[in-house]
């Protein structure tokens, strides 16, 4: 396979596998009593549990540092680089699954779980850029 191709399949894979972690921490009711506790316990993590973008970001960064740690042995500035642009489209691909699912609740005949609002500015009032 081209290099190209192989990079962009890992970072589509790094991007998808992040949003899937950015849900957990944002939204899951399995990480739900974890993320309360961090809040009381951390402020300052509240806006990161509570943002799409951001936690795709690090979960993208993350995921990607982990999965191929070796590069960064290897060459660890193009790393570097391949890391922070996997976070990049990683934020960009939960923000956009998290825009996409308020759609589709907000305009469904289907009710909301547990009486949660989410507004159309998201769920903590604030505009998640």
């Amino acid at each position: 396979m081209e290099p190209a191709i192989a990079y962009l399949v890992e970072a589509v894979t790094a991007a998808l596998v992040a949003c899937g972690v950015a849900y957990v921490l944002v939204d899951s009711h399995v990480f739900r009593v974890p993320r309360k506790w961090l809040q009381k316990k951390l402020p300052r993590v509240t806006g990161f549990l509570d943002c799409y973008a951001c936690s795709g970001f690090w979960a993208g960064l993350g995921f990607y540092a982990a999965l191929f740690y070796q590069r960064f042995l290897d060459a660890p500035i193009e790393a570097s680089i391949k890391a922070v642009a996997v976070g990049f489209l990683a934020s960009a691909t939960a923000r956009t699954w998290d825009v996409l699912v308020l759609f589709l609740v907000r305009h469904s005949a289907f009710p909301e779980e547990d009486g949660e609002k989410h507004g159309p500015k998201g769920r903590d009032g604030d505009v998640h850029a």
